[in-house]
């Protein structure tokens, strides 16, 4: 029987937060941290596929307008890497077409920036549904 290492159990309960801008990342953080979640941060598309390699965090919450990589593309090479990665896009346009192309992409939310509320809530179910399914 394989018993857990550390580094299985930092992985439990992570979140990778990706975001050009520091007060949103800022913002997730303390929301996504006061329930328990272990957040690591990436300030833009490069910066989270290096991070993810490293800390092979369960949920992924990406911005989709920064600089560089988009987080739809980013999204896309992190799905290379890991297939059964769980991705929420944030964005600030409420875009049917954008939604689509998320989805197309491997994404399994997209979230207004404006209802990040309920990002707690979306992040729980991703979690529970990694353990449970």
């Amino acid at each position: 029987m394989r018993h857990p290492s550390s580094r299985d159990a930092e992985r439990v309960r992570s979140v990778l937060v990706v975001d050009d801008s520091g007060y949103t990342r800022a913002r997730i953080r303390d929301q996504l941290s006061s329930l328990g979640f272990r957040v690591v941060e990436a300030d833009d598309g490069d910066s989270a596929i290096a991070a993810f390699v490293k800390h092979r965090p369960l949920v992924i919450v990406i911005d989709h307008v920064m600089r560089g990589l988009s987080g739809i593309d980013a999204s896309r090479a992190l799905l290379t890497r890991d297939p059964g990665a769980r991705i929420i896009l944030l964005t600030a346009v409420n875009d049917d077409g954008l939604r689509q192309q998320a989805i197309s992409a491997g994404v399994l939310e997209v979230l207004s920036k404006s209802d990040v509320g309920r990002l707690s809530s979306v992040v729980s179910e991703l979690m529970d549904e990694s353990f449970n399914g």
